[in-house]
Order: C-alpha cells, then structure tokens, then sequence
C-alpha cells in the first residue's frame, strides 16, 4: 500500500463506528462456527481492531447476534497488534483459525504446532509465505480439516 499510515487511520475510525456492529459474517463461518461450538470446542475471539470500550461491546455485541452465545470470551487488542503475548499464554495444543498471516506467524513462534493453524483465505492474504506451512482454505475447508474429513 502506498499510505500505509492513512490506511491504519482510516481502519482506526472505522473499527470505532457503528458499522462494527452491523458487520456480515465471511461466507460459511456461521455454520462452521456453530458446528466447533457442538463438537464441544471452546472458542474464543481474539481480534486487533480496537482497544475503545464502546467499539469492543458493539463488536462483541455483533458477534452473538450473528453467531449466538457460543464464545467464552473476548479479547480486543489495539488495531494491528500482535497477538503473540495472548497466544503464548495459551494452550500449543490449541487450534487457531485466522485470516492474518502475521499473526499465524506469531502463533507458530508462541509455540503453536502449524498443522493447528488455519488460515481463512481472503483477497488480501492470497500471496501469503505460509501457503506451505498451514491449511488455506474457506470455513467449510478448515471444518472439514479440523474434523478429519474429506
């Protein structure tokens, strides 16, 4: 990007917006989501768009209209941090799901074994340099991977 720093600014007012409250699912993440939730996962929103309280519960709020109360916590951190020190705390046997190369990358330094981690492919992470080392792939890809199927 050619203003990285107008795009951070641009992303920072955004994610402190109504907007963040009306945000559509990615396709097929509803189902995937509920179908972790009854296999008995334990699941947990860990997200760098903002540390602004009001922004934090309108998001939070969005989710479990959308997903239903099948989280068991929240994390916001502050837009394009790191999600290293949360992720080192934290299970290496835990599966992680992402659409942020850097963070997987930050998960697999934290001790994460690559084969737990999943990348939700977008537009914007399709050049990635993990292609070899994790699963890309759309939520009905990862599920089906996760649960062992085809």
């Amino acid at each position: 990007m050619k203003y990285p720093e107008l795009a951070h600014t641009l992303s920072e007012v955004y994610n402190e917006t109504y907007h963040l409250g009306k945000l559509p699912p990615v396709p097929h993440a509803i189902r995937s989501i509920q179908r972790l939730h009854q296999a008995g996962a334990s699941l947990h929103v860990v997200s760098s768009y903002t540390d602004q309280y009001e922004a934090m519960k309108t998001r939070e709020r969005n989710l479990e209209a959308v997903f239903g109360e099948v989280f068991q916590s929240f994390t916001a951190l502050p837009l394009g941090s790191s999600k290293y020190d949360y992720i080192s705390k934290h299970s290496k046997d835990s599966l992680f799901v992402e659409d942020s190369p850097k963070n997987l990358v930050d998960a697999i330094k934290a001790g994460l074994d690559p084969r737990n981690c999943y990348l939700v492919a977008q537009p914007y992470n399709l050049n990635s340099e993990l292609d070899d080392v994790v699963f890309r792939g759309n939520w009905v890809q990862i599920t089906h991977r996760i649960f062992g199927e085809t």
